[in-house]
């Protein structure tokens, strides 16, 4: 079972201290939106969460859904498609574009002066991850399929 409530967002998930302001940089307000919203976008990340791991670990589930939902007869052909993708996908999924933001941040910057600014953390929260990473959930979606 998912952690029912996740630790507090940091202080500049609210607005606080966050060199982007809603006058500023358009993310903020989605910030609020997490903030205001914390379980609701907690329990749509362990969804995630969840259906990576059922993708990843239960081949005789999904491949008859992927058959519906992609219109492919082909048992075997879908099963290449399970194999290709599903190491594709991280079992804990946090941000991984940290290397990009530089590029990112000049494109928005260019529109946003105060974009120049922000960091990784500014554009993405790991703590719902990090929080059901660090309580074990991830690991016991695994364990249980081996």
């Amino acid at each position: 079972m998912r952690p029912a409530a996740l630790a507090p967002p940091p202080e500049r998930r609210a607005g606080i201290g966050n060199s982007a302001t809603p006058e500023t940089f358009p993310s903020s307000k989605g910030w609020r939106r997490i903030a205001a919203n914390r379980e609701l976008v907690a329990q749509f990340v362990g969804a995630c969460v969840d259906t990576i791991a059922l993708f990843k670990t239960e081949p005789d589930v999904v491949v008859p859904l992927l058959q519906r939902y992609l219109q492919i007869d082909d048992r075997k052909s879908v099963e290449q498609v399970l194999a290709y993708y599903a190491p594709l996908f991280q079992s804990t999924p946090r941000p991984t574009f940290v290397s990009e933001i530089q590029r990112l941040r000049g494109i928005v910057a260019r529109k946003y002066p105060a974009a120049s600014n922000i960091g990784p953390e500014d554009l993405a929260d790991a703590s719902f991850v990090d929080e059901l990473d660090r309580t074990g959930y991830i690991a016991r979606l695994y364990s249980k399929a081996k």
